[in-house]
Protein backbone atom coordinates (compact mmCIF):
# COMPACT_ATOMS: atom_id res chain seq x y z
CA UNK A 1 0.00 0.00 0.00
CA UNK A 2 1.25 3.49 -0.84
CA UNK A 3 0.49 6.07 1.85
CA UNK A 4 -0.42 9.46 0.49
CA UNK A 5 -0.12 11.45 3.70
CA UNK A 6 0.54 11.17 7.44
CA UNK A 7 -2.75 12.66 8.54
CA UNK A 8 -3.93 10.81 11.64
CA UNK A 9 -7.51 11.19 10.36
CA UNK A 10 -6.58 9.06 7.35
CA UNK A 11 -4.14 6.42 8.65
CA UNK A 12 -4.61 4.19 5.60
CA UNK A 13 -4.29 6.97 3.03
CA UNK A 14 -7.79 6.44 1.67
CA UNK A 15 -7.63 9.86 0.03
CA UNK A 16 -5.79 8.16 -2.83
CA UNK A 17 -9.02 6.37 -3.74
CA UNK A 18 -11.26 9.44 -3.63
CA UNK A 19 -8.72 11.41 -5.67
CA UNK A 20 -8.60 8.71 -8.36
CA UNK A 21 -12.38 8.31 -8.47
CA UNK A 22 -13.04 12.05 -8.65
CA UNK A 23 -10.41 12.75 -11.30
CA UNK A 24 -12.15 13.71 -14.55
CA UNK A 25 -15.50 12.28 -13.45
CA UNK A 26 -14.09 8.75 -13.36
CA UNK A 27 -16.52 7.45 -10.76
CA UNK A 28 -19.55 8.76 -12.64
CA UNK A 29 -18.21 7.14 -15.81
CA UNK A 30 -17.73 3.83 -13.98
CA UNK A 31 -21.33 3.90 -12.73
CA UNK A 32 -22.60 4.63 -16.25
CA UNK A 33 -20.62 1.71 -17.67
CA UNK A 34 -21.88 -0.65 -14.97
CA UNK A 35 -25.48 0.40 -15.62
CA UNK A 36 -24.89 -0.27 -19.33
CA UNK A 37 -23.55 -3.72 -18.47
CA UNK A 38 -20.11 -3.25 -20.04
CA UNK A 39 -16.90 -1.87 -18.53
CA UNK A 40 -14.87 -0.11 -21.22
CA UNK A 41 -12.49 2.27 -19.41
CA UNK A 42 -9.82 1.78 -16.74
CA UNK A 43 -10.90 2.17 -13.12
CA UNK A 44 -11.11 -1.35 -11.67
CA UNK A 45 -8.30 -1.13 -9.10
CA UNK A 46 -9.68 1.90 -7.29
CA UNK A 47 -13.43 1.34 -7.70
CA UNK A 48 -13.34 -2.36 -6.71
CA UNK A 49 -10.17 -2.53 -4.56
CA UNK A 50 -8.45 -5.83 -3.79
CA UNK A 51 -6.14 -7.28 -1.16
CA UNK A 52 -2.43 -6.48 -1.46
CA UNK A 53 -0.26 -9.00 -3.29
CA UNK A 54 -2.55 -9.86 -6.21
CA UNK A 55 -1.11 -7.37 -8.70
CA UNK A 56 2.43 -6.37 -9.59
CA UNK A 57 1.86 -3.20 -11.62
CA UNK A 58 2.47 0.23 -10.04
CA UNK A 59 -1.26 1.02 -10.19
CA UNK A 60 -2.26 -2.27 -8.56
CA UNK A 61 0.25 -1.70 -5.76
CA UNK A 62 -0.87 1.88 -5.21
CA UNK A 63 -4.50 0.91 -4.73
CA UNK A 64 -3.97 -2.42 -2.93
CA UNK A 65 -5.77 -2.78 0.40
CA UNK A 66 -3.41 -3.90 3.15
CA UNK A 67 -5.88 -6.11 5.01
CA UNK A 68 -9.16 -6.30 6.88
CA UNK A 69 -8.38 -3.17 8.92
CA UNK A 70 -8.06 -0.98 5.85
CA UNK A 71 -11.03 -2.71 4.20
CA UNK A 72 -13.21 -1.88 7.22
CA UNK A 73 -11.98 1.71 7.18
CA UNK A 74 -12.87 1.85 3.47
CA UNK A 75 -16.40 0.65 4.18
CA UNK A 76 -16.77 3.19 7.00
CA UNK A 77 -15.55 6.08 4.82
CA UNK A 78 -18.43 8.50 4.13
CA UNK A 79 -17.74 8.56 0.38
CA UNK A 80 -15.96 5.32 -0.49
CA UNK A 81 -18.22 2.97 1.45
CA UNK A 82 -21.49 4.12 -0.14
CA UNK A 83 -19.88 4.21 -3.58
CA UNK A 84 -18.62 0.64 -3.31
CA UNK A 85 -22.03 -0.58 -2.20
CA UNK A 86 -23.70 1.35 -5.02
CA UNK A 87 -21.47 -0.26 -7.62
CA UNK A 88 -21.89 -3.72 -6.11
CA UNK A 89 -25.67 -3.29 -6.08
CA UNK A 90 -25.68 -2.35 -9.76
CA UNK A 91 -23.68 -5.47 -10.59
CA UNK A 92 -25.89 -7.66 -8.41
CA UNK A 93 -28.97 -6.29 -10.17
CA UNK A 94 -27.70 -6.82 -13.72
CA UNK A 95 -29.57 -9.58 -15.55
CA UNK A 96 -28.66 -11.80 -18.48
CA UNK A 97 -24.88 -11.21 -18.37
CA UNK A 98 -21.98 -13.06 -16.80
CA UNK A 99 -19.20 -11.26 -14.93
CA UNK A 100 -16.93 -11.97 -17.89
CA UNK A 101 -19.36 -10.21 -20.23
CA UNK A 102 -19.59 -7.16 -18.00
CA UNK A 103 -15.94 -6.81 -17.01
CA UNK A 104 -13.94 -9.02 -19.34
CA UNK A 105 -12.21 -12.20 -18.09
CA UNK A 106 -9.35 -10.46 -16.25
CA UNK A 107 -11.40 -7.86 -14.42
CA UNK A 108 -14.05 -10.46 -13.56
CA UNK A 109 -11.37 -12.11 -11.42
CA UNK A 110 -10.67 -8.75 -9.78
CA UNK A 111 -14.38 -8.30 -9.05
CA UNK A 112 -14.48 -11.66 -7.31
CA UNK A 113 -11.42 -10.77 -5.24
CA UNK A 114 -12.87 -7.41 -4.23
CA UNK A 115 -16.22 -8.86 -3.22
CA UNK A 116 -14.47 -11.58 -1.19
CA UNK A 117 -12.40 -9.00 0.68
CA UNK A 118 -15.29 -6.70 1.55
CA UNK A 119 -17.69 -9.55 2.37
CA UNK A 120 -15.09 -10.63 4.93
CA UNK A 121 -14.60 -7.10 6.27
CA UNK A 122 -18.28 -6.15 6.58
CA UNK A 123 -20.71 -7.15 9.29
CA UNK A 124 -23.51 -9.51 8.35
CA UNK A 125 -25.99 -6.89 7.18
CA UNK A 126 -23.37 -4.67 5.56
CA UNK A 127 -21.93 -7.53 3.56
CA UNK A 128 -25.18 -8.71 1.97
CA UNK A 129 -24.62 -6.92 -1.32
CA UNK A 130 -21.07 -8.26 -1.69
CA UNK A 131 -22.20 -11.79 -0.96
CA UNK A 132 -25.04 -11.34 -3.46
CA UNK A 133 -22.48 -10.59 -6.20
CA UNK A 134 -20.46 -13.68 -5.25
CA UNK A 135 -23.61 -15.80 -5.27
CA UNK A 136 -24.89 -14.51 -8.59
CA UNK A 137 -21.70 -14.63 -10.64
CA UNK A 138 -19.36 -17.06 -8.88
CA UNK A 139 -21.59 -19.73 -7.39
CA UNK A 140 -21.16 -18.22 -3.94
CA UNK A 141 -17.50 -19.28 -3.88
CA UNK A 142 -15.01 -16.65 -2.61
CA UNK A 143 -11.73 -15.90 -4.36
CA UNK A 144 -9.16 -18.43 -3.22
CA UNK A 145 -6.14 -16.12 -3.54
CA UNK A 146 -7.83 -13.48 -1.39
CA UNK A 147 -8.84 -16.02 1.25
CA UNK A 148 -5.27 -17.35 1.31
CA UNK A 149 -3.81 -13.90 1.94
CA UNK A 150 -6.28 -13.13 4.69
CA UNK A 151 -5.57 -16.45 6.36
CA UNK A 152 -1.82 -15.92 6.02
CA UNK A 153 -2.02 -12.66 7.94
CA UNK A 154 -3.82 -14.43 10.79
CA UNK A 155 -1.29 -17.26 10.79
CA UNK A 156 1.56 -14.79 11.13
CA UNK A 157 -0.08 -13.09 14.10
CA UNK A 158 -0.81 -16.42 15.79
CA UNK A 159 2.61 -17.97 15.18
CA UNK A 160 3.42 -18.23 18.91
CA UNK A 161 0.32 -20.24 19.75
CA UNK A 162 0.05 -24.00 19.72
CA UNK A 163 -0.91 -25.84 16.58
CA UNK A 164 -4.37 -26.55 17.97
CA UNK A 165 -5.05 -22.90 18.62
CA UNK A 166 -3.72 -22.02 15.18
CA UNK A 167 -6.11 -24.40 13.48
CA UNK A 168 -8.94 -22.95 15.55
CA UNK A 169 -8.00 -19.46 14.41
CA UNK A 170 -8.09 -20.57 10.78
CA UNK A 171 -11.57 -22.04 11.22
CA UNK A 172 -12.77 -18.86 12.89
CA UNK A 173 -11.45 -16.68 10.07
CA UNK A 174 -13.06 -18.92 7.47
CA UNK A 175 -16.37 -18.48 9.28
CA UNK A 176 -15.85 -14.70 9.04
CA UNK A 177 -14.95 -14.93 5.36
CA UNK A 178 -18.19 -16.84 4.83
CA UNK A 179 -20.44 -15.16 7.41
CA UNK A 180 -23.38 -16.87 9.00
CA UNK A 181 -26.30 -16.56 6.60
CA UNK A 182 -24.09 -17.02 3.53
CA UNK A 183 -24.36 -20.78 3.14
CA UNK A 184 -20.94 -21.92 2.04
CA UNK A 185 -18.56 -24.49 3.43
CA UNK A 186 -15.58 -23.34 5.45
CA UNK A 187 -13.13 -26.18 5.16
CA UNK A 188 -11.78 -28.33 2.35
CA UNK A 189 -14.32 -31.03 3.18
CA UNK A 190 -17.03 -28.51 2.45
CA UNK A 191 -18.95 -28.64 5.71
CA UNK A 192 -20.89 -25.68 7.11
CA UNK A 193 -18.66 -23.35 9.17
CA UNK A 194 -18.73 -23.55 12.95
CA UNK A 195 -20.25 -20.07 13.33
CA UNK A 196 -23.03 -20.89 10.90
CA UNK A 197 -23.95 -24.13 12.67
CA UNK A 198 -24.25 -22.26 15.96
CA UNK A 199 -26.74 -19.86 14.38
CA UNK A 200 -28.90 -22.39 12.52
CA UNK A 201 -32.61 -21.69 12.71
CA UNK A 202 -33.69 -23.89 9.78
CA UNK A 203 -32.54 -27.50 9.47
CA UNK A 204 -33.17 -30.03 6.72
CA UNK A 205 -32.32 -33.68 7.31
CA UNK A 206 -31.98 -36.23 4.52
CA UNK A 207 -31.61 -39.67 6.10
CA UNK A 208 -31.22 -42.98 4.26
CA UNK A 209 -31.58 -46.44 5.78
CA UNK A 210 -28.31 -47.61 4.20
CA UNK A 211 -25.46 -46.28 2.06
CA UNK A 212 -26.62 -48.19 -1.01
CA UNK A 213 -30.28 -47.17 -1.17
CA UNK A 214 -31.39 -44.41 -3.54
CA UNK A 215 -34.28 -43.37 -1.28
CA UNK A 216 -34.11 -41.14 1.83
CA UNK A 217 -36.45 -39.48 4.29
CA UNK A 218 -36.63 -35.70 4.05
CA UNK A 219 -37.61 -33.52 7.00
CA UNK A 220 -37.46 -29.75 7.53
CA UNK A 221 -37.30 -28.26 11.02
CA UNK A 222 -37.49 -24.87 12.64
CA UNK A 223 -34.78 -24.70 15.30
CA UNK A 224 -35.02 -22.66 18.51
CA UNK A 225 -32.19 -23.22 20.93
CA UNK A 226 -32.07 -26.97 21.45
CA UNK A 227 -35.63 -27.55 20.24
CA UNK A 228 -36.66 -28.70 16.78
CA UNK A 229 -40.17 -28.20 15.43
CA UNK A 230 -41.11 -30.19 12.34
CA UNK A 231 -42.28 -27.90 9.52
CA UNK A 232 -42.32 -30.25 6.49
CA UNK A 233 -42.13 -33.99 6.06
CA UNK A 234 -41.48 -36.75 6.45
CA UNK A 235 -41.27 -36.93 2.66
CA UNK A 236 -39.54 -39.36 0.33
CA UNK A 237 -36.49 -37.90 -1.39
CA UNK A 238 -34.17 -39.46 -3.96
CA UNK A 239 -30.39 -39.47 -3.70
CA UNK A 240 -27.52 -40.71 -5.88
CA UNK A 241 -27.90 -43.82 -8.02
CA UNK A 242 -25.07 -45.35 -5.99
CA UNK A 243 -26.49 -44.14 -2.68
CA UNK A 244 -24.77 -41.90 -0.13
CA UNK A 245 -20.99 -41.70 0.13
CA UNK A 246 -19.15 -42.32 3.38
CA UNK A 247 -18.17 -39.07 5.15
CA UNK A 248 -15.36 -37.50 3.14
CA UNK A 249 -15.66 -40.23 0.51
CA UNK A 250 -17.52 -38.40 -2.25
CA UNK A 251 -15.66 -38.42 -5.60
CA UNK A 252 -16.41 -36.87 -8.98
CA UNK A 253 -18.72 -39.00 -11.09
CA UNK A 254 -19.28 -41.73 -8.48
CA UNK A 255 -23.07 -41.36 -8.49
CA UNK A 256 -23.14 -40.84 -4.73
CA UNK A 257 -24.63 -38.02 -2.67
CA UNK A 258 -22.09 -36.52 -0.23
CA UNK A 259 -22.67 -37.13 3.47
CA UNK A 260 -22.29 -34.18 5.80
CA UNK A 261 -23.85 -30.86 6.80
CA UNK A 262 -23.83 -28.01 4.30
CA UNK A 263 -25.32 -24.61 3.71
CA UNK A 264 -26.91 -23.25 0.53
CA UNK A 265 -25.20 -20.90 -1.93
CA UNK A 266 -28.05 -19.64 -4.12
CA UNK A 267 -31.15 -20.88 -5.91
CA UNK A 268 -31.68 -21.18 -9.65
CA UNK A 269 -34.03 -22.52 -12.26
CA UNK A 270 -35.17 -22.71 -15.84
CA UNK A 271 -38.49 -21.27 -14.71
CA UNK A 272 -38.92 -17.76 -13.24
CA UNK A 273 -38.22 -17.02 -9.59
CA UNK A 274 -41.06 -18.69 -7.65
CA UNK A 275 -40.81 -16.18 -4.81
CA UNK A 276 -37.77 -17.23 -2.79
CA UNK A 277 -35.70 -15.25 -0.27
CA UNK A 278 -32.33 -16.52 -1.53
CA UNK A 279 -30.62 -14.98 -4.58
CA UNK A 280 -32.20 -16.62 -7.64
CA UNK A 281 -30.40 -17.14 -10.92
CA UNK A 282 -32.17 -17.90 -14.19
CA UNK A 283 -30.67 -20.82 -16.11
CA UNK A 284 -30.16 -20.04 -19.80
CA UNK A 285 -29.11 -22.44 -22.54
CA UNK A 286 -25.53 -21.13 -22.41
CA UNK A 287 -25.20 -21.79 -18.66
CA UNK A 288 -23.29 -24.84 -17.45
CA UNK A 289 -21.72 -26.23 -14.30
CA UNK A 290 -18.03 -27.11 -14.73
CA UNK A 291 -17.54 -30.76 -13.67
CA UNK A 292 -14.00 -31.08 -15.06
CA UNK A 293 -11.54 -31.70 -12.20
CA UNK A 294 -8.71 -30.36 -14.37
CA UNK A 295 -10.49 -27.09 -15.14
CA UNK A 296 -9.65 -23.82 -13.35
CA UNK A 297 -13.41 -23.28 -12.97
CA UNK A 298 -14.14 -26.68 -11.46
CA UNK A 299 -17.37 -26.75 -9.44
CA UNK A 300 -18.55 -23.35 -10.67
CA UNK A 301 -21.43 -22.02 -12.75
CA UNK A 302 -20.00 -20.85 -16.08
CA UNK A 303 -21.22 -18.98 -19.15
CA UNK A 304 -20.28 -21.04 -22.21
CA UNK A 305 -20.40 -17.95 -24.44
CA UNK A 306 -17.71 -16.25 -22.37
CA UNK A 307 -15.33 -18.91 -20.99
CA UNK A 308 -14.40 -22.57 -21.34
CA UNK A 309 -16.75 -24.93 -19.51
CA UNK A 310 -14.28 -27.81 -19.20
CA UNK A 311 -14.95 -31.36 -20.39
CA UNK A 312 -18.51 -32.72 -20.22
CA UNK A 313 -20.08 -29.84 -18.29
CA UNK A 314 -23.49 -30.08 -16.65
CA UNK A 315 -26.18 -28.12 -18.58
CA UNK A 316 -28.08 -25.85 -16.22
CA UNK A 317 -30.99 -25.42 -18.64
CA UNK A 318 -32.19 -28.93 -17.74
CA UNK A 319 -35.95 -29.60 -17.77
CA UNK A 320 -37.59 -30.76 -15.53
CA UNK A 321 -34.81 -31.46 -13.00
CA UNK A 322 -33.64 -27.85 -12.86
CA UNK A 323 -36.99 -26.14 -13.24
CA UNK A 324 -36.23 -25.10 -9.67
CA UNK A 325 -33.18 -25.94 -7.58
CA UNK A 326 -30.92 -24.89 -4.72
CA UNK A 327 -27.13 -25.11 -4.83
CA UNK A 328 -25.89 -27.15 -1.86
CA UNK A 329 -22.59 -25.60 -0.74
CA UNK A 330 -20.52 -28.76 -1.15
CA UNK A 331 -16.78 -28.65 -1.98
CA UNK A 332 -16.67 -24.87 -2.08
CA UNK A 333 -12.88 -25.14 -1.87
CA UNK A 334 -13.24 -26.72 -5.34
CA UNK A 335 -10.81 -29.52 -4.51
CA UNK A 336 -10.27 -31.47 -7.76
CA UNK A 337 -12.00 -34.81 -7.82
CA UNK A 338 -14.01 -34.30 -4.63
CA UNK A 339 -17.28 -33.81 -6.48
CA UNK A 340 -19.27 -30.95 -7.99
CA UNK A 341 -22.76 -29.74 -8.93
CA UNK A 342 -24.58 -30.94 -5.81
CA UNK A 343 -28.11 -29.55 -5.78
CA UNK A 344 -31.50 -29.92 -4.14
CA UNK A 345 -33.67 -30.08 -7.25
CA UNK A 346 -36.97 -31.19 -8.74
CA UNK A 347 -37.49 -34.93 -8.94
CA UNK A 348 -37.61 -36.76 -12.26
CA UNK A 349 -39.00 -40.07 -11.01
CA UNK A 350 -35.64 -41.76 -10.45
CA UNK A 351 -32.38 -41.56 -8.55
CA UNK A 352 -30.03 -38.62 -9.01
CA UNK A 353 -26.39 -38.40 -10.11
CA UNK A 354 -25.38 -37.29 -6.60
CA UNK A 355 -27.93 -34.62 -5.72
CA UNK A 356 -31.05 -34.69 -3.54
CA UNK A 357 -34.42 -34.43 -5.29
CA UNK A 358 -38.04 -33.94 -4.24
CA UNK A 359 -41.32 -33.80 -6.14
CA UNK A 360 -41.66 -30.25 -7.43
CA UNK A 361 -44.68 -29.37 -5.26
CA UNK A 362 -42.76 -30.30 -2.11
CA UNK A 363 -39.55 -28.70 -3.35
CA UNK A 364 -41.26 -25.34 -3.90
CA UNK A 365 -42.61 -25.33 -0.35
CA UNK A 366 -39.09 -25.81 0.98
CA UNK A 367 -37.44 -23.28 -1.33
CA UNK A 368 -39.97 -20.60 -0.38
CA UNK A 369 -39.52 -21.41 3.31
CA UNK A 370 -35.71 -21.26 3.40
CA UNK A 371 -34.43 -17.84 4.44
CA UNK A 372 -30.76 -16.69 4.46
CA UNK A 373 -31.12 -14.87 7.79
CA UNK A 374 -32.17 -18.15 9.43
CA UNK A 375 -28.84 -19.75 8.45
CA UNK A 376 -30.34 -22.96 6.97
CA UNK A 377 -28.29 -26.13 6.59
CA UNK A 378 -28.94 -29.56 5.11
CA UNK A 379 -27.64 -32.63 6.94
CA UNK A 380 -27.26 -35.72 4.75
CA UNK A 381 -26.47 -39.13 6.21
CA UNK A 382 -27.39 -42.72 7.02
CA UNK A 383 -29.45 -43.70 10.05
Amino acid sequence: MTMTNDDSDDPFGLARFTAAQDRGGTYQRAVAELRAGAKVSHWMWFVFPQIAGLGMSPVSREFAVSGLGEARAYLAHPVLGPRLRECAAIVAGTEGRSAERIFGPVDAVKLRSSMTLFAAAADEAGGLVFRAVLAKYFGGVPDEATVTRLLRSVVMRMAQLTRALLVGAMITVLAVLVPAGTPRAAAAAGHAPVRQLAAVRQLITVTASSRSTTFATFRAYRVTGTKRVLVYGPWTARVGYNGIAAPGGKREGDGRTPAGTYGFSFFFGVDPNPGVAFPYRHAYTYDYWDDDSASPRYNEWVDADAVSTGRDPEPMHNVPAYDYAAVIAYNTARTPGRGSAIFLHAGTGGATAGCVSLPVSELLKVLRWLTPTQHPVIAIGVS
